[in-house]
C-alpha cells in the first residue's frame, strides 16, 4: 500500500477512534492525535534552525480535540473530521528552549492554545511557532 494511502487512512482512524470517544462520553483523549494511531513520518514537516529534537505540535492536540467535538456536535462526519485533522495535524521538531518559549507562563504561555484571534477558517496553523519567532527548514520532499 502505498504511503499517501496509509496516511489517509491514518487520519480517518483518528477522527473515527475520537468520534466513538465523544459520542459515548462527551470526551475524547489527545493521545489520539499521535503514534501509534499515527506515523510521525506523516505529519512531521520539519525542524526549528536550531535542530532541535523535540515534537511540537504546531496546533496543540487539546484545541484539535476540542475543535473535532465542536464538529462532531455541528454534525460533521467522521470523514469531514479526518479532512481537518490532515489539514491541522503538524508537527515540528524544536529545541527544548523554543519548547519553553512557547509553553511557560511567564514567556509566551500557548501550550495548550493558539495565539488571540487565531481561527481555523483563516488562521496559519504554524502561528504559535511564528509567534516565538521559530524558524522552520521544511523536510526534503522525495
Amino acid at each position: 500500500m502505498d504511503d499517501r494511502k496509509i496516511k489517509k487512512r491514518a487520519f480517518y482512524r483518528i477522527a473515527w477512534n475520537v468520534f466513538h470517544m465523544w459520542e459515548e462520553t462527551k470526551t475524547s483523549d489527545t493521545r489520539l492525535f499521535q503514534e501509534p494511531l499515527i506515523s510521525d513520518k506523516h505529519v512531521t514537516i520539519g525542524q526549528s534552525k536550531s535542530l532541535g529534537s523535540y515534537r511540537e505540535h504546531a496546533v496543540p492536540r487539546l484545541v484539535l480535540c476540542e475543535k473535532c467535538h465542536e464538529m462532531y456536535a455541528a454534525g460533521s462526519t467522521v470523514q469531514d473530521v479526518a479532512d481537518f485533522i490532515e489539514e491541522f495535524l503538524i508537527i515540528v521538531l524544536i529545541s527544548r528552549d523554543e519548547q519553553q518559549l512557547l509553553d511557560r507562563k511567564d514567556k509566551l504561555n500557548l501550550k495548550q492554545k493558539m495565539p488571540a484571534n487565531w481561527d481555523f477558517e483563516s488562521g496559519d496553523p504554524l502561528a504559535r511557532l511564528k509567534k516565538a519567532d521559530i524558524k522552520i527548514i521544511p523536510n526534503k520532499t522525495t
